[in-house]
């Protein structure tokens, strides 16, 4: 029930435990796409000897914030990774569809360029005439 609040409310939340000692729940949420959040609630237990007091809090807050950045950089290491998967896959299929084009317009332009470079060659060996009229 603490969890589901924290997480709704998305604020840090100070609990009093049944043997006198105290948690401090912290949420954080990464979006990860459009449909999915990573949801993570960080709880930090304080000893009964100890107070919390404004620098505990500060503490744990830096904490969180650390924790924050490296699941941020995870995830943007694993979408890094995701796009070049995908590029990679692009390519391929780029190479493939050039390597099938190119043997399908390769079998046309021969049997287009043969009998025109036997008829370059014809007119090449035939003299060229030429008359002048005055």
């Amino acid at each position: 029930m603490l969890i589901y609040l924290v997480l709704k409310e998305g604020r840090n939340l100070k609990v009093l435990l049944n043997d006198e000692s105290q948690a401090v729940l912290f949420p954080i949420k990464i979006f990860l796409d459009n449909d999915h959040v990573l949801s993570v609630v960080l709880i930090y237990g304080i000893s009964r000897s100890c107070t919390l007091d404004d620098q505990y809090m500060e503490f744990f807050n830096l904490v969180t914030n650390k924790i924050y950045v490296l699941l941020q950089h995870g995830k943007s290491v694993e979408d890094e990774k995701n796009q070049t998967k995908l590029l990679a896959d692009i390519n391929y299929q780029k190479i493939t569809f050039f390597q099938r084009i190119s043997h399908e317009l390769r079998t046309p332009l021969t049997l287009i360029l043969s009998p025109l470079d036997d008829e370059i060659n014809t007119c090449i060996q035939e003299p060229l005439l030429i008359s002048f009229q005055i």
